[in-house]
């Protein structure tokens, strides 16, 4: 147990989900490597390859090192589990009241044994029995390990089951249990003050590291090989054909769309409905485009019916531009069903999703273009603006800003003009480094425990929980209030909050923004801390 220390990116080993197919032929192998070579569960096969049984109900864990699969771990999820098959009379030695999954094909890489691994594995573990609901797990343990699971907190129950030289005893422990018996499984405290902001976002240590590597040509092949698995990531990430990396944020993002939709030569229609549909307008406006708007107050949401009412009493209508999560409020406009209502039309729609790409999935599928950027909850550096088309973008033209024209993409790898090696190399890190299953799970519940609790010590939130992003909780002060003092009191007890920009600070609001890469649960005291100076600021007491 001594040796379990610092499981993290440190000591040139990565732990992440596995959803790449070279990992997934390389978790087949070292399958055959420990599971019918070392220890003789499995007769061996001629090709060195073992896929489990459950492969496709598998949740794979996994440390690399070096590109190489070092050690793996399963979480599997669906019942009944292989104890159960194997024993099922066992499992009436189990505690009632927990929510059990199983932990299987636990296996290191014999060149890799004896250093931080099991740590790291442990930890993901933990995260991803958590990011599931459940609060407890079972367990094959070998016979040959008996001591170290024992160590570890594991208790046993029901026979032995397996095969001679391959015994098994079924064990199980609870994830409280588990991080009792091994306390540094626990998540590292956030070191310095939570970032609490839209942006710029708290970014993970592997993302910094990257972004702090030497800077290399942009048309080099490493560049150019990154730039090509960053498009192909977020086409499967979002279900769009085509995406396209220019150097900017979401400002330019959205003037790129603005000078597309111009090229449709039909009237269109900008949803307002907050701080950032009225810089859609704005952007329609300075690109010379025709369109009517259609205005909601700000934290409203656009539902099918009226978006339908409006586009039957306004016909020739030609394209949609919209947010989908309307920053400034945090409302997640429905962007499936307002797209199937456009299709039916032959409408085009267009959607900024700056701020919900990575902070809720983003199925872009039907969606003619849009836009995202690298510095919001795909949680890297500002700096990558993102275009997502549904089509190929036509030949060349003389017209329009050269940086706009996603043709020269196609024609040049990715790598039309500069875009720093820096930038690439961060968001490359953000988007492979990241378990996005589990990071949506853990926003949807920090976000709804946290507006709750806020909604509990009298807080009036803007939307409700089933119109807004978990990740983006707006809170409207009451008039007595001071919102700069309530920055300052978080900001001095470890919180940095958003309240600066001038359309909260002309609503007298402030925002909590859940987009960036925490570790552990860093927003656990942020209730307390903001009810606490609420009660005093009601009172008539200093905050």
């Amino acid at each position: 147990m001594s040796r379990l220390r610092n499981p993290s990116h440190q000591q040139g080993y990565v732990f992440r989900k596995a959803t790449l197919p070279y990992e997934f032929e390389a978790i087949h192998r070292l399958n055959h490597r420990t599971f019918a070579e070392e220890i003789p569960q499995h007769d061996p096969h001629p090709d060195g390859r073992l896929v489990d049984r459950f492969h496709e109900q598998n949740h794979y864990q996994i440390a690399l090192s070096g590109g190489e699969l070092a050690a793996m771990v399963a979480l599997r999820f669906d019942r009944p589990f292989s104890v159960e098959q194997k024993a099922p009379q066992a499992l009436t030695d189990l505690p009632s009241g927990e929510e059990w999954c199983e932990i299987r094909l636990l296996a290191i890489a014999s060149n890799h044994r004896g250093g931080i691994l099991l740590a790291g594995l442990l930890r993901r573990i933990v995260e991803a029995v958590q990011a599931g609901g459940r609060t407890a797990a079972m367990i094959s343990a070998t016979t040959r390990q008996l001591k170290l699971y024992t160590h570890l907190g594991f208790q046993p129950f029901g026979p032995l089951i397996g095969r001679e030289g391959a015994w098994y005893q079924p064990m199980w422990i609870t994830v409280e249990g588990l991080l009792k018996a091994v306390p540094l499984l626990n998540p590292d405290p956030p070191s310095g003050p939570i970032n609490l902001l839209p942006g710029p976002v708290a970014v993970s240590p592997a993302v910094r590291e990257a972004f702090h590597r030497p800077a290399v040509p942009h048309r080099s092949g490493p560049v150019l090989g990154q730039v090509r698995e960053i498009r192909d990531f977020l086409s499967r990430f979002t279900r769009a054909p085509y995406v396209y990396l220019l150097p900017g944020g979401g400002t330019l993002a959205n003037d790129a769309v603005a000078s597309h939709l111009r090229l449709l030569q039909a009237p269109g229609l900008v949803l307002v409905s907050g701080e950032f549909g009225r810089r859609l307008a704005d952007h329609s406006r300075r690109a010379g485009l025709s369109f009517r708007e259609i205005s909601l107050p700000d934290g409203a949401c656009l539902t099918p019916g009226i978006l339908t009412d409006f586009l039957d009493r306004h016909p020739g209508t030609g394209w949609l531009w919209l947010t989908h999560c309307e920053t400034s409020t945090g409302i997640l406009h429905d962007l499936a069903a307002l797209t199937t209502i456009c299709r039916a039309r032959n409408i085009k729609t267009a959607a900024d999703c700056v701020s919900s790409l990575g902070a809720v999935p983003v199925d872009l599928s039907g969606v003619w273009m849009a836009t995202g950027t690298s510095g919001k909850a795909l949680a890297a550096y500002p700096g990558v603006a993102l275009i997502f088309a549904a089509e190929r973008p036509g030949a060349s033209s003389d017209h329009g800003p050269r940086s706009f024209d996603l043709h020269r993409h196609e024609a040049t790898a990715g790598m039309p003009s500069t875009l720093g090696s820096n930038l690439i190399a961060a968001l490359h890190a953000a988007l492979h480094l990241t378990d996005w299953d589990q990071k949506f799970v853990r926003i949807s519940r920090r976000g709804t425990r946290l507006r709750q609790a806020l909604a509990k010590a009298g807080f009036q939130l803007c939307g409700s929980e089933s119109e807004c992003s978990p990740a983006v909780l707006t809170l409207t002060l009451p008039p007595d209030a001071d919102p700069e003092e309530l920055i300052k009191v978080a900001a001095d007890s470890g919180y940095w909050l958003a309240g600066h920009s001038d359309y909260l600070k002309s609503r007298h609001q402030i925002q909590i923004c859940l987009m960036g890469d925490f570790p552990g649960n860093p927003v656990r005291g942020l209730p307390d801390l903001l009810s606490g100076w609420l009660a005093r600021s009601r009172e008539g007491g200093q905050p």
